[in-house]
């Protein structure tokens, strides 16, 4: 559990010198968790609803800087093999530019 905490409490985000034997515990712990996961598709489904404007959710405001954010939660999750909605994978494929700042696919 000591890589998860590296990577919350310090934002560690790359492994440097590593044993073999450390490195599927390291990709587990950077990982997004399958409830970043969810709120990540649900704030970018909801944005691309409204042509990637701002929006609320939950009480909180969303705009192209935070979608940026978890944009890149849904890319680690499918660069680890995680599970992601079909749609987000659609967009992921077809690469609305490494992020959504121009928010227009190829």
């Amino acid at each position: 559990m000591m890589p998860y905490r590296a990577a919350t409490e310090f934002s560690y985000s790359r492994m440097w010198s590593i044993h073999p034997s450390q490195i599927k515990p390291i990709l587990h712990a950077m990982s997004p968790r399958n409830a970043e996961i969810n709120q990540a598709a649900l704030i970018i489904s909801q944005a691309r609803d409204a042509l990637w404007g701002p929006i609320q959710h939950n009480g909180v405001l969303h705009n192209r800087a935070s979608y940026r954010y978890y944009w890149m939660i849904l890319k680690r999750a499918k660069l680890s093999g995680m599970a992601i909605p079909d749609w987000v994978n659609t967009l992921l494929l077809h690469e609305c530019t490494t992020t959504p700042k121009t928010l227009r696919c190829k």
